[in-house]
């Protein structure tokens, strides 16, 4: 197994590149960010997390994408589970929008790793990579 890893950076000021390098084979991580104050950055968020679902499908459908939140040392529990789970909702919305996008069953669609469950990592004290890293393998090789 043999990692590749480009950050296509979330800025849409870059987005005209992103398709050059979007690909078969691939397994896409969307990062995100928790914060401990939502003041609409959430929805901003999820905005973008389904302009990229959205993408990937249109670009490669079957695309396989794992969700990673980062900074998880900056909010408190109940915060941290409470974005993920609306993170996870939003998620779970555009895949049942993709999937009217064509009634054929059979149509490859984008492939989110645990339904859009986050993974959750502090860099800073390493928590979390050593499970991203295993799902990371045990996704790329499903």
């Amino acid at each position: 197994l043999r990692f590749r890893v480009m950050d296509l950076a979330g800025q849409a000021v870059y987005e005209s590149t992103h398709q050059y390098f979007l690909q078969r084979r691939a397994v896409y991580l969307l990062v995100w960010r928790a914060y401990p104050v939502q003041d609409g950055r959430l929805n901003v968020l999820t905005d973008r997390i389904r302009h990229w679902l959205e993408a990937l499908q249109m670009r490669i459908p079957g695309a396989q994408l794992m969700l990673v939140v980062t900074h998880i040392d900056a909010v408190e529990a109940a915060a941290l589970d409470e974005q993920c789970r609306r993170v996870k909702e939003a998620v779970q919305l555009c895949l049942n929008s993709i999937r009217g996008w064509s009634s054929d069953e059979s149509a490859l669609r984008v492939e989110v790793f645990q339904g859009g469950e986050s993974q959750r990592v502090n860099c800073l004290l390493g928590e979390g990579v050593a499970k991203l890293r295993s799902n990371l393998i045990n996704f790329s090789l499903a």
